[in-house]
């Protein structure tokens, strides 16, 4: 009798958190205006509720999206921030699954230059990165990241673009990603728990 109502404890309180983060509002799972550098203004956020299209099967998610912009400068110019909660965690693995694989097709595309990135730290369950850099005509270098994991049932993306100069293209551009990549992470956990 003792164990039947352990194991029942466990599997109320899987549920309970399963539910948590469906009724999980993504807007606070996004990045807020603050935790950017300075100059940045809001330029676009609202709700996405598009089902996510894996394999003919389409996967129900509650999504944010906020878009950031400042005039164009060296470094960072544009930032995305997205977090979408699925239904479960097998939903949430199998959409990350499928973004993933639909990414590896854009970068497979020989007019693109994408490569896949190291984070160097554990992210989420489980994550992927891509940076591309393009030499501009100008000398200066235009340099994108796009950094996209799962944590529970919520998948996070951080998308940046910007401009380097010289040897240092694009380091600062990366390590401002990641800095932001950590804050919505931790955003996401806060709200999960």
């Amino acid at each position: 009798m003792k164990r039947v109502l352990v194991v029942l404890a466990f599997a109320l309180a899987g549920s309970a958190s399963a539910l948590s983060a469906i009724n999980s509002d993504p807007k606070g799972m996004v990045l807020p205006l603050k935790d950017l550098p300075p100059g940045f203004g809001i330029t676009r956020e609202g709700p996405n509720t598009t089902p996510w299209t894996a394999s003919g099967q389409s996967i129900p998610r509650r999504g944010y999206v906020r878009l950031f912009e400042r005039t164009p400068v060296v470094g960072l110019d544009v930032v995305e921030s997205v977090a979408d909660v699925y239904r479960s965690r097998a939903a949430a693995h199998t959409a990350f699954l499928d973004m993933k694989k639909k990414d590896e097709n854009v970068v497979g595309d020989p007019g693109e230059k994408w490569l896949r990135v190291r984070l160097g730290f554990p992210l989420g369950d489980e994550a992927f990165a891509w940076h591309r850099q393009q030499k501009l005509r100008d000398g200066s270098v235009s340099v994108d990241y796009v950094i996209v994991w799962r944590y529970q049932t919520v998948i996070g993306r951080v998308e940046t673009w910007g401009v380097g100069m010289g040897t240092e293209s694009g380091s600062g551009i990366r390590s401002d990603t990641l800095l932001l990549t950590n804050r919505q992470q931790a955003r996401i956990k806060r709200t999960l728990s």
